[in-house]
């Protein structure tokens, strides 16, 4: 699966289990479950969808 989280922060939720917090102005883009980028700007795709967590 191929994702893209905004405004995220890789964090440590215990050892060895890393999750994301999503404080931070940055964008991650996940290929294949590896982070691929890391940064504040990136042009997303036009056909990119957000998907929100309640």
């Amino acid at each position: 699966m191929n994702c893209v989280l905004t405004e995220a922060r890789l964090v440590t939720m215990q050892p060895g289990v890393q999750g994301y917090q999503i404080t931070e102005p940055q964008t991650l883009i996940i290929e294949q479950g590896r982070i691929q980028h890391i940064g504040q700007h990136i042009d997303l795709p036009s056909d990119a969808h957000p998907i929100s967590y309640a």
